[in-house]
């Protein structure tokens, strides 16, 4: 287990902590004819955001080693 907190992570281990922020976005920008758009540099992330109905549309390299992940909704 890592060191980071849960509800930063709740999206990737399973305990549900950003599934309902993440439903209430849908829903707020379905409503108002929005565009949902996320920025995320872990890629366990970038696929459960995938998972759920995000479109990952864009890869930005932030040197040799790390990525940005972009998906939008």
């Amino acid at each position: 287990m890592s060191g980071h907190s849960d509800a930063k992570n709740g999206l990737e281990n399973g305990k549900g902590f950003m599934r309902p922020l993440v439903e209430h976005a849908f829903e707020v920008a379905e409503k108002n004819k929005l565009p949902l758009i996320v920025s995320t540099d872990a890629g366990v992330k970038k696929d459960k955001y995938a998972h759920i109905g995000m479109k990952h549309i864009n890869t930005r390299a932030l040197g040799d080693k790390s990525f940005m992940y972009d998906l939008i909704k």
